[in-house]
């Protein structure tokens, strides 16, 4: 993949999450591949697999949001002729449903793209929110230890 078209694919990308953070979901969706190989790891937990599936999950997702915006700052990204990813930290302010104030927010985020149905798009997010190194008993569920 061309270089402009990589920069051409990531600010499509954070324009479209910038319009989900105003809670619209639709320029963020048609970033993705229609596809049942599709997959997501949301910024609030679970996961879902399947377009019709990861679409629902990113409408509930978006309609949280009130007002906000966001930019990706893309930490490392790498594109071959039909696979490609890039990982970035997403820093915005936004405000949510149920609070009157934006508060800050930074997610971790890998978004894993094919090219398919004439072009590239993501079959892959996977987001959670930025904590400090932490020791591993940290991670483990509770009776786990």
């Amino acid at each position: 993949m061309a270089e402009d078209e990589t920069r051409e694919l990531i600010s499509k990308v954070d324009q479209a999450i910038n319009r989900f953070v105003n809670g619209d979901a639709e320029p963020y969706k048609a970033c993705w591949l229609r596809e049942a190989q599709v997959s997501i790891f949301g910024g609030r937990g679970a996961h879902e697999v399947g377009w019709e599936q990861v679409s629902a999950r990113l409408e509930w997702a978006a309609s949280g949001f009130k007002s906000g915006w966001t930019v990706q700052e893309v930490i490392a990204s790498d594109f071959g002729p039909d696979f490609g990813y890039t990982v970035s930290l997403e820093r915005g302010e936004q405000t949510v449903v149920g609070r009157a104030e934006p508060s800050p927010s930074v997610l971790r985020v890998t978004h894993i793209f094919r090219r398919g149905g004439g072009g590239w798009g993501i079959v892959h997010r996977h987001a959670d929110p930025v904590i400090e190194k932490t020791a591993p008993a940290a991670v483990l569920l509770p009776g786990e230890a």
